[in-house]
C-alpha cells in the first residue's frame, strides 16, 4: 500500500485545508435542498462575503473539486463531492458522540463538531464511532451507558457504580 497523502486530480488530501472543506460541505448541503447553488447562497450560510466565495471557489476549481464560472451556479466535481462526504461523514460520528454519549445538547454539539472534524485522524474518528456504538448496543447491568454517565455527571460516585479512583473498590 502507497505511504503518504492520497492524490485525487489536482488535490491531495494534504492540500485541502479546514476552510476548503467547510466550503465543499455548504455546497454539498445546499445542493440538497437547492437545484442550483450560487455564490450568494454560499456566502449567506458562511456569514462571509461574496467576493470571498468567489476567491475560494477560483481556488477549489484550480484543484478540480468544483466547476464554477463567474456568474453561473457552483457544482461539485467527483472528488469534490468525495472531500464533502467525507467531511460530512466525520461530522455526523462527531456529533452523534458529542450529544449521545457526552449528552451535550444537539446545538452545541453540532457548532463543537465542526470545529474538531478538521482536525481529528480517520483512527481516532473510528475509534470514537465504534466506542459509540459499543455503549449504545453493549448495556450494562440493564441501563444503558448514556444514562449512567448522565446520573455520574449528576451525582457523582455516590451511587455505588464506580471504581474509586487507584483502587479496585466501588463507592457504596
Amino acid at each position: 500500500m502507497k505511504e503518504g497523502p492520497v492524490e485525487y486530480k489536482h488535490a491531495s488530501i494534504m492540500d485541502i485545508t479546514a476552510t476548503m472543506e467547510d466550503y465543499l460541505k455548504v455546497i454539498f448541503d445546499l445542493n440538497k435542498t437547492k437545484k442550483i447553488v450560487r455564490v450568494k447562497d454560499i456566502a449567506k450560510v458562511l456569514g462571509v462575503k461574496m467576493s470571498s466565495v468567489t476567491s475560494m471557489l477560483k481556488k477549489l476549481a484550480k484543484y478540480e473539486l468544483v466547476r464554477y464560472r463567474k456568474y453561473e451556479y457552483v457544482e461539485l466535481e467527483e472528488t469534490g463531492m468525495y472531500f464533502a462526504q467525507e467531511v460530512c461523514k466525520r461530522h455526523m460520528i462527531l456529533v452523534r458522540f458529542l450529544s449521545d454519549i457526552l449528552t451535550v445538547d444537539k446545538k452545541t454539539a453540532a457548532k463543537e463538531a465542526c470545529k474538531m472534524e478538521h482536525l481529528l485522524s480517520p483512527e481516532t474518528l473510528g475509534n470514537l464511532n465504534d466506542f459509540t456504538n459499543f455503549v449504545e448496543s453493549c448495556p450494562n447491568d440493564r441501563v444503558s451507558w448514556p444514562v449512567r454517565f448522565k446520573k455520574y455527571r449528576e451525582n457523582g460516585c455516590r451511587l455505588g457504580l464506580c471504581k474509586q479512583p487507584g483502587t479496585n473498590a466501588t463507592n457504596t
